[in-house]
């Protein structure tokens, strides 16, 4: 449960860090503004999951509380609810580090639009 907690905790800040896999081979060889393209599709294909995930995981860990559900998997069978309560942090921290870096890709791809030039 601890290593589950701490992997699902960690996902957003792999993607701010840059930590996550990628084909650098194929991402090297594009331009930033094509690189930017892609990643902006593929963060509106993962967000709207993400956010289904972060619903239903909210709706869950609220019933597990609710119904003090416990896992039954041991002898110690400890309450499940805080748990599911971490799987829901870790996915909505990480959709909201996708709303970041779909932003930064936008930024990209209309060329740092609100940059100052001045120095």
């Amino acid at each position: 449960m601890v290593m589950g907690a701490i992997f699902m905790l960690g996902m957003a800040e792999a993607l701010r860090v840059r930590q996550h896999v990628s084909v650098d081979i194929i991402s090297g060889a594009l331009s930033a503004r094509t690189n930017a393209i892609i990643q902006v599709l593929g963060y509106l294909l993962l967000l709207p999951i993400l956010v289904w995930l972060v619903w239903e995981l909210s709706n869950y860990a609220y019933t597990a509380f609710q119904t003090k559900e416990s896992s039954g998997r041991s002898a110690w069978s400890p309450v499940v609810w805080p748990l599911f309560s971490i799987w829901c942090l870790g996915f909505f921290m990480l959709a909201l580090q996708i709303s970041a870096e779909l932003l930064k890709a936008i930024s990209i791809i209309y060329g740092n639009m609100g940059r100052s030039d001045k120095t």
